[in-house]
């Protein structure tokens, strides 16, 4: 990912996750690249055909594109301020516990993600506040944001993970909707490791 003003690739586009829990309501859960997208997201725009926006991404001359076929560099989200979040997550999750930034892991010695490395943090809420208490309040949070004025054709408004959670659950009854290239790559893979089954729902492009 290119930083703020760049056109070279040099920061990584750190995953970021949050969870925090809640009484009756399903746990808020905020999982999310510092890039405009995750580059799985580009790769499927590109297998369905669609254009980006010119924000997203810059092609090998460095100049911003919609195409995500000729996409080289992820820009950050958010402009200035989300490049300024990758930096400091990157030290968090690379220079503090592996001692290397990204932006030096180059050559064979990182290759395949060698030396990757993650920060993970676990607050004890009984060390602040009473944890019935801290839910309790989480759930009122939910439902008051839930509940709050929409904006013009607004029919929901979702907190972090929410939309995730209701596909999950639907995706549990009706099965998980794959493009048929994504098929026919899995099938092709189940038959070089001798695995037999078959994939019965398919949503083509």
């Amino acid at each position: 990912m290119a930083p703020y003003g760049g056109t070279a690739a040099l920061l990584g586009n750190n995953p970021v996750a949050y969870s925090v829990p809640a009484e009756a309501e399903r746990p808020l859960v905020l999982d999310m690249a510092t890039g405009v997208s995750a580059w799985g997201r580009i790769d499927t725009m590109q297998l369905y055909g669609k254009k980006l926006t010119t924000d997203w991404v810059l092609d090998a001359e460095g100049r911003p594109t919609d195409d995500p076929q000729v996409a080289e560099v992820l820009l950050p989200f958010g402009g200035v301020k989300g490049s300024g979040f990758s930096i400091m997550m990157d030290i968090f999750s690379s220079v503090l516990p592996c001692g290397v930034a990204t932006t030096h892991r180059q050559g064979e010695e990182f290759a395949g993600q060698q030396r990757a490395a993650h920060y993970v943090q676990a607050i004890d809420i009984a060390k602040f506040t009473d944890v019935a208490a801290f839910k309790g309040e989480m759930d009122r949070m939910i439902r008051t944001v839930r509940a709050s004025r929409r904006k013009p054709g607004v029919e929901r408004i979702y907190l972090p993970g929410e939309i995730e959670w209701l596909k999950k659950e639907a995706w549990n009854i009706s099965g998980i909707p794959l493009h048929h290239r994504q098929v026919e790559d899995l099938q092709q893979i189940a038959a070089e490791v001798g695995i037999n089954g078959q994939l019965a729902t398919v949503h083509s492009a």
